[in-house]
This record gives C-alpha cells, sequence and structure tokens, in this order.
C-alpha cells in the first residue's frame, strides 16, 4: 500500500443513490510512496436541491453551492489526481460509484483501483465490531474539525494509514491491502477492456464459450465487482479456473434490485442450461405470492417464478425455494396475525382465544390455521362445532391449503374426520374444495 501512488477521496453528496443524487464536495489527498504530495477540495453545484437533512448534517446548504462549479468544470482535475493511484475511500463502494456515474454523465468510462478502508480495518482489526468512520477516530484517538466535510474526512483517512502502519505494522497492512486489492487477470480469450462497461448496480451475468456455448450464469448486486472475482489471480475454485480458461464472451442483464436477479438468473438456467450451473435449484421450484394490494378481499395466489415475465414483481411476496416454503409462510403469518384478533360475531370465543403458550398450534394437516377451528379434520372437533365456528366468508383468505398443488381451498365440509389429515398425509386432504388455484 505504501508503495504504491494514493489518492485519498472523500465525496458529499445530495443522497445516496449514485444514479440520482449528485455530489456537492469533493476533498482529495494525494500520497506518493508514503508520503503526503498536496491536498484539494472543492464544492460542487450538483444542479438539484440539497435536502434539508443532508445540509443539516455536511452543513453545505444550497446557497453555500449555487456559485460553486459543476462537476464537469472540475472533472478534469479530480480525473489527474485519481488517474494512475489507488482511490482509497471509507465505503469505497459509496464513492466509487459516484465518481463513475458522473463521468458517464461527461461520455466518460472512469475505473481506478479501490481500497476500501472498511473492509481494511476489518481485516486488521477483526476483534472490534464497529468501523465506521467516527468509530475508528475514536478507537485511534484522530479529530476532525471538519467532520462530514470532503476534504475534512479525506484527512482522517490518510491518518488512519499512518497510523495502521505502526500498528498493527506495515506487513500487516501490505498482507491485507495485497488480498483487498487482488486484481483481476483479463482472460486469454476476451478484449482487454472486457471489465470497463460491466455496471456496477444489481443483475445477471452470462458467461459464453466458443460458438456462443452458455458456459455460466451468476447474479449480484454488484456486477463488475462479481465478474472480476471470476479472474482475480489466485483461482482457488475449480469451476473459476475451468471458467477462465473457456470463456470467449461476457454478457449481463441490469436488474431493478435483488429479487429481480434471483428470478432472471433462475429463468437463465432453466432455458440455457449453462455447462457449470449444475447444483442451482432448478427455476419451477421458485415461486411467490401474487396478491394484490387493490384487491385484498381475493386469496393471494401462488405463481412460479418461471410465469414471470422481467418486470412483473409487484404485489409478489417472497421469494421461496418450494411451494411447501411458501405455505407454511403464509400458514405461520395467518395463525400470527389471528392469534391476538378479538373474537368475530360469527366465531365462538374457544375458536378466537390464543393456544396455550406451553402447546404449539395445532395445525391441520390441511393446512387451514387451527386458530379458527372451523375445519372439521381438526381432532375432537363435532361437526356442529365445525360449523358454527366457520368465519364469515371475507375472512376466508388463506382457508384450507394444499401443500402440494399450492390451491388455495374452502374449509373441509365433511361431517367426519379426514382420514388422510389424520395420518399426516400432508396436502392429500380430499375433504377441501379448490376455490382458487
Amino acid at each position: 500500500m505504501y508503495d504504491r501512488p494514493l489518492v485519498f477521496l472523500d465525496l458529499e453528496t445530495t443522497g445516496a443513490t449514485a444514479t440520482h443524487d449528485r455530489i456537492t464536495e469533493v476533498g482529495i489527498v494525494e500520497v506518493e510512496n508514503g508520503r503526503f504530495v498536496r491536498e484539494w477540495s472543492s464544492l460542487v453545484n450538483p444542479g438539484i436541491s440539497i435536502p434539508p437533512a443532508i445540509q443539516s448534517l455536511t452543513g453545505i446548504s444550497n446557497a453555500m453551492v449555487a456559485g460553486a462549479p459543476r462537476f464537469e468544470e472540475i472533472a478534469r482535475e479530480v480525473w489527474e489526481a485519481v488517474d494512475g493511484r489507488v482511490l482509497v475511500a471509507h465505503n469505497a463502494r459509496f464513492d466509487y460509484g459516484f465518481l463513475k456515474n458522473e463521468f458517464k454523465r461527461l461520455g466518460k468510462t472512469f475505473g481506478a483501483p479501490v481500497l476500501c478502508t472498511v473492509k481494511l480495518s476489518r481485516k486488521l482489526f477483526p476483534q472490534h465490531a464497529r468501523h465506521n468512520l467516527d468509530s475508528l477516530m475514536a478507537r485511534h484517538g484522530i479529530n476532525c474539525e471538519a467532520r462530514h466535510r470532503a476534504l475534512g474526512d479525506a484527512r482522517v483517512l490518510w491518518q488512519l494509514a499512518q497510523q495502521w502502519r505502526e500498528d498493527p505494522g506495515e506487513a500487516a497492512v501490505l498482507e491485507a491491502t495485497a488480498k483487498l486489492l487482488k486484481t483481476a487477470t483479463v482472460p486469454a480469450g476476451l478484449p482487454d477492456n472486457a471489465f470497463e462497461h460491466i455496471p456496477e448496480g444489481p443483475g445477471v451475468y452470462l458467461f459464453y464459450g466458443e460458438r456462443d456455448v452458455p458456459l455460466y450464469v451468476g447474479k449480484s448486486i454488484s456486477l463488475r465487482t462479481r465478474v472480476m472475482s471470476h479472474f482475480s489471480g489466485d483461482h482457488r475454485v475449480a469451476k473459476d479456473m475451468r471458467i477462465a480458461a473457456e470463456v470467449k464472451r461476457i454478457d449481463w442483464i441490469e436488474t431493478a434490485g435483488e429479487l429481480g436477479a434471483l428470478i432472471e438468473e433462475a429463468r437463465l438456467v432453466k432455458k440455457l442450461s449453462p455447462v457449470h450451473n449444475r447444483q442451482l435449484r432448478r427455476a419451477g421450484e421458485l415461486c411467490a405470492w401474487h396478491w394484490p394490494a387493490q384487491a385484498a378481499a381475493i386469496p393471494p395466489q401462488l405463481v412460479s417464478a418461471r410465469d414471470l415475465a422481467g418486470g412483473e414483481f409487484r404485489d409478489l411476496y417472497g421469494l421461496f425455494r418450494s411451494r411447501r416454503a411458501a405455505i407454511e409462510a403464509l400458514r405461520d403469518c395467518w395463525v400470527s396475525r389471528n392469534a391476538t384478533a378479538p373474537a368475530s360475531p360469527g366465531r365462538s370465543s374457544a375458536a378466537a382465544a390464543p393456544a396455550p403458550a406451553s402447546k404449539p398450534p395445532n395445525r391441520m394437516r390441511c393446512g387451514w390455521p387451527p386458530r379458527w377451528r372451523s375445519c372439521a379434520c381438526a381432532p375432537g372437533l363435532s361437526p356442529a362445532a365445525s360449523a358454527s365456528a366457520r368465519p364469515p366468508p371475507a375472512e376466508n383468505a388463506a382457508s384450507c391449503m394444499s401443500s402440494t398443488s399450492g390451491a388455495i381451498s374452502a374449509p373441509c365440509a365433511t361431517t367426519r374426520s379426514c382420514a388422510n389429515c389424520r395420518k399426516g398425509r400432508r396436502g392429500r386432504c380430499s375433504t377441501s374444495t379448490p376455490t382458487r388455484s
């Protein structure tokens, strides 16, 4: 670390979203061979209003940045300060993401080796639980006259690096830094700039081999970092070594979030059957509950991941690895919801009373929540009691469910106990009448 040219950088912004919010201040401390070279800072006119909470935190107001230069006016100076150096920042993904997006708006592709002092502190001091900047300052006795200002925080990072050189020592810092800065070697089958245009956001990435044979499909909340990790030089996983030798093309699909990436990954694995995705669960096993907020009276519907289009994630609850897990989750939610609910006019007081704390709920095998006591499959419940205890139709949303079909059914209506339920044959309750599948 100390034998490399470094730039300690901190940014103040209008918010936390790099694609929407903008930079309001840049602070830089340049270091060569472990020695201070220069420092530089500038306010930046973001072109949008700074939220009151951010103004209160940083002390940077709209009036202060009104006459400040726009980022495009200082972009060249920032580029020259960072170019050829290791960018050191606290929670570096945040600062790196903002710089990358600012340069992207100018039509430039920004890239630099990045060292995160949060990750470095965790490696150097694993015995400590907290590694935010305030905790590090308190632990190492560092004072900051301008906390939450770009140059003030950048100076703190430089002071931390100097202290870590003494304790735990330069050798420990160099070893930890080498692990964090391990570079991705571009495989022989890919162009030199193969990683430059891969975004940092969530999504799915695809590796292709000769003749566009799908090799591997993966997902990540940080696409570029995850893709590069496959080619980081120390191939500890045999699969990564094979991929590096075979890959000829990289493609990716950005998604709105982790859920979208998970569903898209499952869909592509099912469709493409990549060579190295042997142990990924089948897309058909993934499912979620679909329950429109505007139609709460309609029972929720269990939908398979393979049936979901790329952006159809509204009103979904999940994701679950199996139908059984989805139904168990819904049943647990229903029981929890009614554990403290008052008795309804159409329900007996015994039906609404919570089960004793010392005894777990007596779950009906057919899936009907036991607290309603409306299912004739309930042991010891007479047909008359079952009929009188049945909830009103409007409250019939999560009725007697089959854990194999995923169908949401009406309560059992027989005048005798269900043999399948008594024998523990889950999902075979023939007394339930499906009302929605």
